[in-house]
């Protein structure tokens, strides 16, 4: 596909309803793709069996436009973006998983044990499977049960 030809299309793709973007926003930062992101995760683990190891960690997307879940990493070449978690197949380095961190709410207290809520959010569904996974320090507090 020629870069004019996905331009044209990418003019004319819209993922949310701008009706009522509003009104979801009031609850989910993610409104304007929340059904593209759903979509696309629910595909990854139907694509690929992961093997005896899966791999979590973040990734920093360089991303400098204004956006209420940038986030600010002063030791990354990229400082500025937005931080995915992912849970990947460590042999073939296949997302099985994702998530997007919205940071935290209006009015939320400060997140206690982040590491272990994102690491058993992103391999529920392989617990107790026989699967090695492997981590690095970021989440060496987690105890997964």
């Amino acid at each position: 596909m020629s870069s004019n030809r996905f331009k044209a299309i990418l003019q004319y793709f819209r993922s949310d309803n701008k009706n009522t973007r509003e009104t979801r926003r009031a609850t989910d930062k993610l409104a304007s793709i929340t059904d593209v992101w759903q979509m696309f995760v629910a595909m990854l683990p139907k694509i690929v069996t992961p093997g005896s190891n899966i791999t979590v960690d973040k990734q920093l997307v360089p991303f400098r436009c204004k956006c209420p879940f940038r986030q600010y990493i002063p030791r990354k070449s990229a400082k500025y973006g937005v931080m995915i978690w992912w849970a990947c197949d460590a042999q073939t380095s296949y997302p099985l998983k994702g998530d997007v961190y919205l940071g935290r709410r209006v009015g939320d207290d400060r997140a206690v044990n982040i590491g272990s809520s994102v690491v058993t959010n992103l391999i529920n569904e392989w617990l107790n499977s026989g699967r090695n996974i492997v981590m690095d320090n970021f989440f060496y507090i987690c105890t997964v049960s």
